[in-house]
């Protein structure tokens, strides 16, 4: 089931649960994994988070031909963990990879993870 703050960002997904809790990852997990897309585009990625600063994460995989500009908004792709068209985040930057065969898209995440108080748990 997804997680969502109360603006409808995507803030990670349930993991785990009893009759009454549940057990949950955030997106700032390195073993978050979740597909992702601009918005109205039709390239798909796959979206995790690399360690490094909590509020980025990367959308990799992308074809390097997929026209990405900054400030494009990722939404989620139709999944079993999320419904489509979730907000992700924006793109700060985008580069093609070393082989030139594939881009990666940092996306600053719409929402602020360090103050997550309540969330929505959607199925």
């Amino acid at each position: 089931m997804a997680v969502l703050t109360p603006e409808g960002y995507v803030a990670g997904y349930v993991v785990d649960c009893s009759e009454r809790y549940s057990v949950c990852m955030s997106m700032a997990n390195t073993a978050f994994t979740m597909g992702g897309k601009a918005r109205g585009s039709e390239y798909m990625g796959s979206v995790a988070w690399d360690g490094g600063d909590y509020r980025k994460v990367k959308l990799t995989d992308v074809p390097y031909y997929a026209a990405f500009k900054e400030g494009d908004t990722i939404v989620s792709t139709v999944s079993y963990r999320f419904p489509p068209d979730r907000v992700v985040g924006v793109v700060e930057k985008f580069e093609a990879t070393a082989d030139k065969m594939n881009s990666e898209v940092v996306v600053r995440l719409a929402a602020d993870l360090s103050r997550l108080d309540k969330v929505l748990v959607v199925k």
